[in-house]
């Protein structure tokens, strides 16, 4: 019985997040902390998002490769050779603000 409270608290955990996650997603609103590679926070407004033309550029070069046939490994190596920035040094680099100290060994 001693230890009934501390396997509770992981369960009432969960419980917390699943219903501000799917209170979020009632509203409308975003529900991850994480931006996705192509879009950046607009200032003053956690909520909304607004397209990285840079980042959306190579975006669309990569389905562009992906429409040719392209594996997935080819377009990493042509990404490599263009020395097109990974999303972690993009941000680092373009958008401090967003960077949330990802390490990485090489930025292409």
């Amino acid at each position: 019985l001693n230890s009934l409270p501390v396997n509770f608290v992981p369960l009432t955990m969960s419980v917390r997040v699943l219903l501000s996650t799917s209170s979020c997603m009632k509203d409308g609103k975003r529900c991850s902390g994480s931006i996705p590679y192509g879009y950046n926070r607009m200032a003053g407004d956690k909520q909304t998002l607004v397209v990285d033309p840079e980042a959306a550029e190579v975006v669309r070069h990569i389905f562009q490769l992906a429409n040719e046939g392209k594996s997935s490994r080819a377009i990493a190596a042509i990404l490599t050779e263009e020395q097109v920035l990974i999303p972690a040094a993009h941000a680092k680099e373009k958008h401090p603000e967003q960077y949330h100290g990802q390490k990485f060994s090489d930025k292409y």
